[in-house]
């Protein structure tokens, strides 16, 4: 994927925002999560502009 391959070039171990402009079913900012703990961040928050507010997002987030 081409998220992960840009975001293995140095082990993040700082404090990492991901910013998603839309959030819908909230799949596409927890991918990105995935990679960010593979790498062992330290601290790691997500963060968005809008959210439809759907019940799959809630789901997908209590997941994590």
């Amino acid at each position: 994927m081409v998220l992960e391959n840009k975001l293995k070039v140095q082990k993040l171990k700082e404090k990492v925002v991901v910013i998603e402009d839309l959030i819908t079913t909230g799949k596409s900012s927890l991918i990105a999560v995935d990679v960010l703990q593979k790498e062992e961040v330290r601290e790691l928050e997500v963060k968005s502009i809008f959210s439809y507010g759907f019940d799959s997002a809630k789901e997908n987030y209590a997941k994590i």
